[in-house]
């Protein structure tokens, strides 16, 4: 597989608006593999390339030189990348997507097949300038791997995995930065029926929008969802309101079929401070369990807790003699203002809304340092 640099394979076109579609299209049709150098004019400016709607085949390899190689759409509506069915073992490697697009990739479930065993990997995806739509929308998957890329200004969604007639199992989000989010940084959802969504792990990711008035939280999940483990990551105003950080939400179809969220895992994670509208930041709805352990929990800048705000809102309900239960084992809270008053822990650590209060199981656990908090 030779690896072939675009720019020259295209002409070495001095046109800022050249469209080098094709040629990427042609270099992966010949199985070999796209070098995407850095592009710039006489004067030493930098130059996108221009891409729409790419559907790389299996196999693919695209690397870019640097950060400084750019690759937009060059239209506000359109994606960079569109794939659909099945597409397997792609690689994507650096360089700066997403300016003057929708979004950087989408992949649709048409008929059958997933997108699986790929790799995008020290990307920058920035709506540099403005505010693009969305990073990745994916409807189907398994064992893809984002891993040390930057996701900044964006307006709706990091990554969507918009799950209307496939799965999302085993994919793993590992060291990537979500900045200036304005909608939600990670969210697995569906229109319809929920699909299966099993095994996914996010892990070692920084998650703040301190630049947003009101963010809508960083990971959200809604039904059918096993397994998921968040851990090591920091939270910093990633919510407002009702918005958590982390939002767990069962689902109905219109048959009446409730699907659950179950065994998910909250550890290791730094909590700092929050919007002063933010209610709490950890949020479950309906038939969830899931424990939070071992987590670092700042309050507000302020050294008083108000009394709507809570590390975790447990919304839960028993339903056909299960409980859906809620650990919260371990979790340090203190202040990070200038004093150091002490703070009720059970009423920081959790609330029970009235209508939850004959279903919501929760045991809790406390943490050795709990009897005194320092900032």
């Amino acid at each position: 597989m030779a690896l072939t640099n675009v720019f020259e394979a295209a002409g070495s076109p001095s046109d800022p608006i050249h469209d080098f579609t094709g040629t990427f299209a042609d270099i992966l049709a010949n199985g070999d593999s796209v070098f995407v150098p850095v592009r710039k004019d006489g004067a030493g400016n930098v130059i996108p390339y221009i891409v729409k709607r790419l559907s790389p085949p299996s196999d693919s390899v695209i690397m870019c030189e640097s950060p400084l190689a750019e690759i937009e759409a060059g239209d506000p509506n359109e994606w960079i990348m569109d794939l659909a069915n099945g597409v397997h073992r792609l690689r994507i490697s650096g360089g700066t997507w997403g300016k003057n697009s929708y979004g950087v990739l989408r992949h649709q479930r048409l008929t059958e097949g997933s997108l699986t065993t790929s790799v995008f990997e020290k990307m920058f995806i920035d709506g540099i300038g403005g505010y693009l739509n969305m990073g990745f929308q994916i409807g189907s998957c398994a064992g893809v791997m984002w891993r040390d890329i930057a996701f900044r200004r964006i307006d709706c969604y990091g990554i969507r995995f918009q799950l209307d007639n496939g799965y999302a199992t085993t994919n793993t989000v590992d060291n990537c930065r979500f900045q200036d989010i304005r909608g939600i940084s990670i969210y697995f959802t569906h229109s319809g029926d929920a699909q299966l969504k099993a095994g996914n792990r996010i892990s070692g990711c920084w998650f703040e929008n301190s630049g947003i008035p009101d963010p809508q939280g960083a990971i959200r999940t809604k039904g059918f969802h096993y397994g998921l483990i968040v851990e090591r990551c920091y939270f910093e105003e990633t919510g407002s309101g009702s918005f958590a950080d982390i939002h767990l939400e069962d689902s109905t179809n219109a048959n009446g079929r409730v699907h659950t969220v179950r065994s998910v895992v909250i550890r290791d994670n730094k909590f700092s401070n929050s919007k002063e509208s933010q209610e709490c930041r950890v949020r479950n709805v309906g038939r969830v369990s899931y424990v939070a352990m071992d987590n670092d929990v700042n309050t507000l800048f302020s050294s008083t807790l108000s009394d709507h705000q809570h590390f975790a809102s447990c919304e839960g309900v028993k339903a056909g003699g299960r409980d859906y239960k809620v650990w919260l084992l371990r979790n340090l809270i203190h202040y990070r203002g200038a004093t150091n008053d002490p703070v009720d822990y059970d009423d920081a650590l959790f609330v029970i809304p009235p209508s939850a209060f004959n279903s919501q199981s929760v045991e809790i656990e406390l943490h050795p340092a709990s009897a005194g908090f320092t900032p």
